[in-house]
């Protein structure tokens, strides 16, 4: 379905945009959303993926150990 779908998007963007300070490691998808399950995240369908795992970052921050990657600034193209 278009929410399982949409859950798993997130669930992807969080994976991407954060770390395990322990181990310095990317959390896999099956935690992300297994942790997801845990702190009892609803899909909203009239909400961006981005916007919402960023919510759900923020909220796995209060429970976890999960911290958020640095920002990679693209090297400046030669002109």
């Amino acid at each position: 379905s278009q929410l399982s779908s949409q859950f798993r998007d997130i669930a992807t963007i969080v994976m991407q945009k954060t770390y395990n300070p322990e181990t310095r490691r990317p959390y896999t998808i099956s935690l992300i959303e297994r942790l997801m399950h845990e702190i009892h995240f609803n899909v909203d369908p009239h909400s961006g993926s981005k916007k919402q795992a960023l919510e759900v970052i923020h909220e796995l921050q209060k429970q976890f150990p999960i911290k958020r990657s640095p920002m990679r600034l693209r090297p400046e193209q030669e002109v």
